[in-house]
């Protein structure tokens, strides 16, 4: 082992597949350049073709560094239709005040690294000019070789290279070297296995693999992200794409009720579907993650929401307007009537997909507080917390500890300085109806309102409130 100034290299003696091999990685301190601070990584191979490699590189806390500040040396070049075009990729995170970021350097045409020692990638750090200058760590570093022209994708295991055992360095490398390049179906197998059982996996490039490179694969779990071409995976929505400064998947089912889909970033499906069974055609609660035009349901759902809120002595008041063009926001409360009972699938194309966040929306009065809250959970605790939901058309609170609420609903929860609930009442714009009388019988037991919420007589011209419904008097 060799120390000087800007190198420190660890030799590990490995055992390879074609007899004993001698490899040896160096990372050097960081040194000023330019206003940033370069940091080499260095690799010696006198026996052995690697075509990739895999580490964390962690830093002293006075630097940060940003995805894509590297460059590669002529290491990973060659000459191609009389220019110099570099032969591989490197992957990475960002990391912030010091830390460790996971790095993959990659061929997705297998080419090897050229030489057989010196820098292979130059990392650019930020840094202030008083910054303290301390070595650097390599961790978790896994090479791929070739042994008789094939890609061995279980590699070389070198344990560190150790500049700064002060840093913080992590392991998160339970399994197995991702080797980005042409695979067999077995390696494909061991890929989707090392991904599903890692799961602070969170980034891998495929973006420069062909179809012919991946085959088919197919994940056995759902990793937060993977950056691949469009259409060249076949499973549907774990694989995310870019669509211009946008993610994006190839499609998104989800079905009411239940808690298969997860969306955990905001994404643009090239082809989405929501299908719920409407058994009756009252007024029922809608949250879903989706961006829906609301002209793709016309003819199928009458779509509005509540807009205000009044109270009076005896009940609550929820005005609701129609949503007749634009737009029902992802993670909001929205209230639906279908035309017809019967399930439906609804579909879009490029619809987006936001992040399902159980967000909540808050009406205030001068005595009571009311907050919708949507739900992608099913929600067992409505008795116990006394929250209300939509069911038949009504809004009512849970009659018992069995009432569970399934979910894209909302649930409501009502907080008041009074001991005494109410009676809540949904009140909608379009459905004031024009009369010029009513029968005496009902007008005697006719409890009355004007559209404030206040009480009033039976005889009074304009909009009231007659038994809970909305009513023009003439």
């Amino acid at each position: 082992m060799t120390i000087n100034r800007y190198y420190m290299f660890l030799l590990v003696t490995l055992n390879a597949m074609v007899g004993m091999a001698q490899v040896s990685f160096g990372v050097t301190k960081p040194v000023e350049e330019n206003g940033d601070w370069v940091v080499n990584i260095t690799m010696d191979n006198p026996n052995e073709v690697i075509t990739s490699l895999q580490f964390d590189f962690t830093f002293g806390s006075d630097f940060s560094y940003t995805t894509g500040n590297y460059s590669f040396s002529t290491r990973a070049r060659k000459m191609k239709y009389g220019k110099e075009v570099e032969t591989h990729d490197l992957v990475s995170g960002s990391a912030t005040n010091g830390g460790a970021v996971r790095m993959v350097i990659y061929s997705s045409d297998n080419e090897p690294i050229q030489g057989t020692s010196g820098t292979i990638v130059t990392l650019r750090l930020a840094g202030l000019s008083t910054a303290k200058v301390t070595e650097c760590n390599l961790t978790n570093i896994v090479a791929s070789t070739i042994v008789d022209g094939e890609v061995q994708q279980f590699g070389f295991y070198p344990q560190a290279v150790i500049g700064d055992s002060s840093l913080t360095c992590y392991d998160v490398m339970d399994n197995d070297v991702l080797v980005l390049g042409k695979l067999t179906s077995a390696q494909v197998d061991e890929m989707n296995l090392c991904l599903s059982t890692n799961p602070k996996v969170s980034l891998v490039d495929l973006s420069r693999c062909t179809n012919e490179n991946l085959g088919e694969l197919a994940l056995t779990s759902s990793p937060t992200i993977y950056l691949a071409n469009k259409g060249q995976i076949s499973n549907k929505g774990n694989i995310y794409y870019k669509v211009g400064k946008d993610w994006g998947v190839d499609a998104v089912d989800v079905v009411d009720g239940t808690t298969d889909f997860v969306s955990t970033m905001d994404v643009i499906a090239e082809k989405g579907s929501y299908t719920r069974n409407f058994k009756n055609t009252n007024w029922q609660a809608w949250y879903t993650p989706f961006v829906v035009p609301v002209s793709t349901l016309n003819g199928k759902l009458q779509v509005a929401k509540v807009v205000s809120v009044k109270e009076d002595d005896e009940n609550v008041y929820f005005y609701c307007k129609d949503v007749t063009e634009g737009y029902m926001e992802a993670n909001t409360p929205y209230i639906v009537k279908a035309a017809s009972t019967g399930c439906r699938t609804m579909t879009w194309d490029n619809i987006r997909v936001c992040k399902m966040e159980e967000t909540a929306v808050t009406f205030t009065t001068s005595k009571s507080a009311f907050t919708f809250t949507g739900n992608y959970a099913v929600k067992t605790d409505m008795y116990a917390n006394g929250s209300y939901a939509l069911s038949g058309g009504v809004l009512a609170g849970a009659s018992s500890s069995a009432v569970t609420l399934s979910p894209y609903r909302w649930f409501m929860d009502y907080s008041t300085i009074s001991s005494s609930r109410k009676r809540c009442l949904m009140v909608f714009t379009n459905e004031i109806t024009g009369i010029n009388a009513i029968e005496s019988a009902d007008a005697v037991d006719a409890v009355v309102y004007d559209i404030e919420g206040r009480r009033v007589g039976i005889i009074s011209n304009g909009v009231r409130i007659i038994n809970g419904k909305k009513v023009l008097m003439k």
